[in-house]
Order: C-alpha cells, then structure tokens, then sequence
C-alpha cells in the first residue's frame, strides 16, 4: 500500500493505492488529466453529478477540487471499492457525497458481477477472466433518477467496464434531457461497439466528442454536451 499526497487545483488531498491499478486511475486522472475535456462542465456545475464506477473515489475527489459545492451521487458495487471510497471521503473531509454500493444496469435488478484480479476491471458483463463472482443490487438510470428526484444532472460518469450500453440503451426517453453532459469510458464489445453508442448519444440530442485510447483500439472516452437543455 502507497500512502500518497496529491496537490491539484488548490486542493491537497491525501490518497491510498493499494496496487498497481488503483495507481493507473489515480494517473489517469490527476496526471494525465485524461477529463480535462470536462473540467469546465464539472467547475461551472450546479446541478448533481452522477459517478456510476466510482472505484475508489479519484474521480469523486477530481470533482471536489474542481467544484467544492456540488452534490455527488458515487455508485460502486464492489465492497472493497466501496471502503477504500468511503475512507478517502473521510480522510480528506469530503462532504455531500452519498455513496451507493450498487450499479447502474439496464433494469432494477440483483445480478451477477465479475470481480477482476484488477480493482478497476469489475464488470457486470461476463470476461473471459475473472476472479470470483458476487451478487450485487443493480438500478436502471431511470429509476435511480426518480427514486432520488433528479430531475437535472449536470454530468454523469460511467466508467463501467461494457455496460454503458445497457444503461443508456434503457434510458427512457422522458430521462434524457435530464442529462446535461456525459462522460464515459467505452468499451468495444465483440457484439456492440461505441459507433453504435455514439449514434444513440446523438440521436437523443447530443452533441459529441470522442477520445480514443491511445493504448488500446477498444477503449476510449466520450463527453457528450445536451444541446437542448
């Protein structure tokens, strides 16, 4: 385990990595600035942010030293990630953010989720490797938006290994203005691909950047703009 001390935007923030993956997102974040595109969004918010794969709370903390007022909403399935989340908040006097150990899914249900050898690998959609596999509550975008009176989002983060199809796919239609901006990490799968999730975004009214990986075909981000609202 590293112990390590962060300094970003004014904001000092004291952080564990347990392994090699949580130091990659850790990177990917405050080093890489691989969300810089959604730094403007997240400074200016004023509504809720959603950050479905909240992992261990870098993004949460991302946020925080972006914009020290706004409400998060962190969804983290995993119990691990889940306590390493809550620890971090605590640590470093977070406040207003609401943890859920549960994912986003395409319905309200229990499913299957695949715990990865990687903190950061865990999916709802089944790899060729994994771990172990768990039960864990799942919750459509839709009923998670009503059940907590979201009526406006300013930005909703999925990385979620693959399933960012499903959510988005059973997104109803009266929820998507809702969404101000989406960021997300996709995933090419071998029976969707993120062309095919670009032209849902659009079509829904969005506008559309797309930042592919530079290490690997198959993955890469998305922020989408709502142009209606």
């Amino acid at each position: 385990m590293q112990v390590k001390q962060l300094k970003f935007n004014n904001h000092t923030f004291k952080v564990n990595l347990r392994d090699q993956a949580d130091a990659s997102v850790f990177a990917e974040i405050f080093e890489l600035r691989e969300y810089r595109s959604a730094e403007s969004i997240i400074k200016s918010a004023h509504f809720p942010i959603i950050d479905a794969g909240a992992h261990a709370g870098f993004f949460v903390l991302y946020c925080r030293a972006l914009n020290a007022k706004i409400k998060i909403y962190a969804l983290e399935p995993e119990t691990e990630n889940a306590q390493f989340l809550a620890k971090h908040l605590k640590s470093n006097r977070i406040h207003d953010v609401k943890i859920f150990q549960q994912a986003l899914a395409g319905k309200s249900v229990i499913r299957e989720f695949f715990v990865s050898e990687d903190t950061h690998n865990h999916s709802l959609i089944k790899p060729v490797k994994y771990k172990e596999k768990i039960s864990v509550n799942s919750e459509s975008l839709s009923e998670f938006l009503t059940n907590h009176k979201l009526d406006r989002v300013s930005l909703l983060k999925l990385d979620i290994e693959g399933a960012e199809y499903e959510v988005l796919e059973n997104l109803a239609q009266k929820d998507w203005p809702k969404l101000g901006n989406i960021l997300l990490e996709y995933h090419d799968l071998p029976e969707k691909n993120h062309q095919q999730l670009a032209e849902l975004i659009r079509r829904n009214g969005f506008s559309l950047e797309i930042f592919p990986s530079h290490y690997d075909n198959k993955l890469g981000y998305m922020l989408a703009r709502n142009k209606i609202v």
